[in-house]
């Protein structure tokens, strides 16, 4: 049995994503923006993913038994009054186009529901066997928020709370970021800006019922469809933007200036306490949003086991305070929540309702490429790099760490998912003063508000943290106890929190045994962690990619496998 699971939606893809199903295990988790090195990749046909499956595990088109895409297409089109569409012939021949693909016979297409998608790709890699699960986004075929019971192999609608995406707390938070001039596709820079602020300003137009909530103002205002749109996106934004104007006036303060070390013009954003504040009022209240809609959903379905996917579900400071609530008993967020995830949703969508199954082994975030040694030898040696190899990697790279070095650390699969894992990741002793800085301005190159991440061995969160709870995907926060809030400058935010990760044997080994050999020389537990990537890039993908960071920044350090390269 092989099955592939695709996000992709002609003209109108952001994160298209690719996973392998074979024999019920999940072989292969990738994003094509990886391996474009273009930010979320807008618009294009996940190409090199789909040919990396076939040929990293020999598999022949005529071998594939369902294609699963985590859109259900025609419906979009049908629903806005569009003659335009896509037979399955047409959309088979998109993604295995002849130029590159061989084939005598195509396999067969399935349409998923993109929420029903997202609910899939994260109910059944839990270790629930049965679950609340809320979907939260931007906008699927029609609704923004849904909500679905999970039980065994089969998911259910519950209800979806909107048909027009007027409900939409994506298109809500993307529009504040909007606003204060972040662009629409910079949530999580929003969300770390909301820290520096005090919610003083309310959104009065929500109304939050015992049910749910509502948006008078919006509801009966979308015109589905209008101007041929596949999504009410423009409309919703204008409404918000409208909003926002009648609450605070913020003037966006985007200095340019010429850059002489990059030799381009450049910009920064400067936010006043006004723009701070304002960031802090969204942020808070979403996750008023959030808790009621999660309340809610509880008292509909009668269980407090609570999975959450879509684009909201990345924003880990509300999904702390959904984890915390009373009626949640646990809650689990897969680690590609967002639009890359729902193509692990589709897949798992026909494995659980064409074969009755669930995946089999326990989950992974790492489902990327990786490099055996052989070959990243290979490549240091024809770029004509200097390199030294060693047999105790860790042990030599918790030295560097310990000596204050910054490294680019390149281990093992790639992760899925938006967040560096410790295999594509840039790591830094978290006790230096001003390492936060040092990283966001020499080596990241991004704004210096911007908060780090510390991965922590899971034994040891409860030392340093009050109510941490297992984080392994970095999708939750964690406040720092009194004692220990000045000490690791490097990534505690500005309100004494931490997006943390929790390190285990499990799930990374030779990342576990990295951060136990820095703590074993410092009495240090914990790394600080960012993902391997540039400002406005994504996540390296190859060596070679790592290479061209590492000459091209301040980094000291590259880590390759058990090759270590300095400058």
């Amino acid at each position: 049995m092989v099955i592939l699971g695709i996000n992709y939606f002609p003209q109108f893809t952001h994160d298209p994503a690719v996973v392998l199903i074979r024999d019920g295990k999940i072989e292969a988790m990738l994003e094509e923006e990886r391996f474009v090195q273009e930010k979320r990749a807008f618009n294009r046909v996940p190409l090199n993913s789909i040919k990396y499956c076939l040929d990293k595990f020999d598999i022949k088109i005529e071998e594939i038994d369902y294609v699963a895409l985590s859109w259900d297409c025609n419906r979009v089109y049908e629903k806005r009054g569009l003659n335009c569409r896509v037979s399955d012939e047409k959309m088979l021949k998109m993604l295995f186009p002849r130029s590159i693909f061989k084939y005598e016979s195509l396999p067969k297409l399935v349409y998923v529901d993109h929420h029903k998608a997202h609910a899939a790709s994260s109910f059944y890699v839990s270790n629930f066997d049965e679950s609340t699960i809320v979907i939260v986004d931007g906008q699927g075929e029609e609704s923004s928020i849904s909500i679905w019971r999970g039980k065994g192999n089969k998911i259910d609608l519950i209800r979806m709370l909107d048909t027009d995406g007027h409900l939409s707390l994506g298109y809500l938070y993307d529009s504040a970021s909007l606003y204060l001039g972040l662009g629409v596709w910079n949530s999580g820079k929003f969300m770390g800006l909301s820290s520096y602020g005090n919610p003083r300003f309310d959104l009065e137009c929500i109304n939050i019922n015992k049910e749910y909530f509502s948006i008078p103002a919006l509801q009966g205002k979308v015109e589905i469809g209008l101007n041929n749109q596949l999504d009410e996106s423009s409309q919703i934004r204008k409404f918000w933007i409208e909003e926002f104007s009648k609450i605070v006036n913020v003037e966006n303060k985007r200095m340019y200036f010429y850059d002489y070390e990059r030799g381009k013009l450049s910009h920064r954003l400067e936010f006043n306490d006004i723009a701070k504040d304002f960031a802090a009022s969204i942020q808070s209240k979403l996750e008023e949003v959030l808790v009621n809609v999660v309340k809610s959903a509880i008292n509909e379905t009668g269980c407090r086991n609570v999975c959450l996917s879509g684009g909201v579900a990345l924003n880990c400071v509300a999904n702390n305070v959904i984890d915390k609530l009373d009626v949640v008993d646990n809650l689990f967020v897969q680690p590609a929540a967002g639009d890359a995830g729902s193509s692990l949703g589709a897949a798992l969508t026909v494995l659980a309702e064409v074969y009755s199954l669930r995946p089999s082994g326990k989950f992974s975030p790492y489902g990327g490429p990786e490099y055996s040694n052989n070959i990243i030898k290979n490549i240091l040696d024809n770029t004509g790099v200097k390199y030294s190899y060693t047999d105790d990697i860790c042990g030599k790279s918790s030295d560097l760490l310990s000596d204050g070095q910054v490294i680019g650390w390149f281990q093992g699969k790639m992760e899925f998912g938006p967040r560096a894992l410790g295999s594509r990741s840039i790591l830094a002793n978290p006790c230096i003063k001003n390492i936060n800085n040092i990283v966001n301005d020499k080596v990241k190159f991004r704004e210096l508000w911007r908060p780090f991440a510390p991965s922590i061995l899971n034994s040891e969160k409860d030392k340093y943290f009050k109510d941490a709870s297992e984080s392994p995907y970095m999708l939750k926060t964690a406040s720092f106890k009194e004692e220990y809030r000045n000490k690791f400058p490097g990534i505690t935010h500005i309100d004494y929190t931490a997006r943390l990760q929790t390190v285990d044997d499990s799930l990374n080994p030779k990342y576990n045994k990295l951060i136990e050999s820095f703590n074993a020389k410092t009495d240090v537990p914990m790394v600080l962690n960012t993902s391997f990537n540039k400002r406005g890039k994504p996540i390296v993908n190859s060596p070679y990619e790592a290479l061209e960071m590492f000459y091209s920044t301040g980094m000291d350090t590259l880590v390759l496998g058990d090759f270590i390269i300095k400058k």
